[in-house]
């Protein structure tokens, strides 16, 4: 039985500079989740999480007898995460260029419990504590861009339809200012650093440690 199934899932996400090393990056995700004020632990064992972060590290061809197709770097890590409650989670990273990663957090999403499965579901009124929880990722992580959605994550925002990994999902494709004007484009919240897309101070926005916050509510 898989750790979350069935749905919509409420996903809380961000891109991150992806370098070299991917075991140092996959291994700074989970470093840093572990931190949080915010409960956030392995609901696998040591041996069994060595494997996923190693299956990121070493990928697989998109074409098993050629060496030269598409090489995939993924990994699906079942989390248990306390926000309003303890509840089921997956930590779902991929390569999306050779410079960006995704870093997506999966929750069960409808507004009613399924017991069956064990999982919470999310009221209206718990939306908040999600969107307080990327805040919280930002101040550990201090990614370019970060979203909070249903069934949308961070990749809504590059002006790419293509498959990744694929060179399109780069920060210099988005344009930030549109985006800032037009406010959240669908997602519940979206949150933008501003060092690092070289944005003046705006009066007009919510700003937070030196990142605009733009909610659905502000479209």
């Amino acid at each position: 039985m898989s750790w979350l199934q069935g749905g919509p899932f409420l996903e809380v996400s961000f891109v991150m500079p992806l370098g070299a090393d991917k075991r140092a990056f996959i291994e700074h995700i989970l470093s840093g989740v572990s931190q949080l004020a915010t409960s956030v632990g392995p609901a696998v064992d040591s041996a069994e999480l060595e494997k996923l972060v190693g299956a990121f590290v070493d990928g697989y061809h998109d074409d098993e007898k050629d060496s030269s197709s598409v090489v995939y770097n993924t990994a699906q890590i079942p989390l248990t995460i306390e926000i309003c409650g303890s509840r089921k989670s997956i930590l779902h990273i991929s390569r999306v260029s050779d410079s960006l990663a995704v870093v997506d957090l999966w929750f069960f999403g409808s507004e009613w419990d399924e017991e069956e499965w064990g999982q919470l579901g999310i009221k209206s009124e718990q939306v908040p504590s999600f969107k307080n929880f990327l805040v919280e990722l930002y101040d550990q992580f201090r990614f370019p861009l970060g979203t909070v959605g249903v069934e949308l994550n961070a990749l809504e925002l590059f002006d790419s339809n293509s498959g990744w990994p694929d060179e399109s999902y780069s920060l210099a494709r988005i344009n930030v200012e549109s985006l800032l004007s037009k406010g959240s484009n669908g997602l519940l919240r979206v949150m933008v650093n501003r060092q690092v897309f070289g944005l003046d101070a705006n009066s007009s926005l919510v700003e937070h440690e030196g990142s605009f916050i733009l909610d659905a509510s502000d479209n």
